[in-house]
């Protein structure tokens, strides 16, 4: 399993399909993790909660060039003003956030 980090969404937008595909087998398959709703969110750091310098951290997992992970993930302060990573969707707006990754590749992942 290879693993590359993504700063943008425009980055992955060639795997918009294979990211919505993934998702309809992985474990949480919920519509808070699509690839379009996961972006419009990163787009409004959820409606103006979190910071305009949250620095997004997509994380994919490629096997044989084969996308088989996704953490959808951005780094801000909490709300204890600390240093943390946090999901994309964080924290009221968005239910069930989770890796996005087939229940068989989860321990690899």
């Amino acid at each position: 399993m290879e693993f590359k980090r993504y700063n943008t969404f425009e980055e992955l937008v060639n795997y918009k399909q294979d990211w919505n595909a993934l998702l309809s087998q992985s474990a949480s398959h919920v519509p808070f993790l699509t690839y379009e709703y996961l972006k419009t969110w990163w787009e409004t750091r959820g409606g103006g909660e979190w910071p305009q310098d949250s620095q997004l951290v997509l994380v994919a997992a490629f096997q044989e060039d084969h996308l088989v992970g996704i953490a959808p993930l951005f780094h801000s302060n909490n709300i204890l003003d600390k240093p943390a990573l946090m999901f994309v969707g964080a924290i009221e707006v968005s239910d069930f956030l989770d890796f996005i990754v087939t229940p068989e590749d989860l321990p690899a992942f």
